[in-house]
């Protein structure tokens, strides 16, 4: 009995730094902001379940809130259209996932 109560204590010390760690590595991430970085290219495909988008042969996620221009106006990520030409930001990820926040519709982009 007096080894089960051992065993349970070190179990319960055992979660509680477990659960210390990641909550600590979580804040340092959260704390960190993702490079933004720039990119530009014709739309191969979209995902509108899945919120992303192909670019240029780059898959890319889209978020939510993102800003959508399109023709010059607001627009939503469900106008946005395969052929298209687009200018747009996004944040690269360490483990290497791209986000846009931002992306708008051009009438013509050089070399494409």
């Amino acid at each position: 009995m007096k080894n089960a109560g051992l065993e349970l204590l070190m179990h319960i010390r055992l979660s509680w730094w477990l659960i210390l760690g990641l909550w600590v590595s979580g804040m340092t991430y959260a704390g960190q902001q993702p490079p933004i970085a720039e990119g530009e290219g014709r739309i191969q495909q979209v995902d509108i379940a899945a919120y992303q988008l192909r670019i240029s042969g780059y898959d890319y996620g889209v978020l939510l809130d993102a800003n959508v221009e399109i023709g010059g106006s607001f627009g939503a990520f469900t106008l946005l259209k395969q052929g298209m030409l687009v200018e747009f930001e996004y944040h690269q990820f360490p483990e290497g996932e791209r986000v846009i926040i931002d992306i708008r519709e051009v009438e013509a982009i050089q070399g494409l």
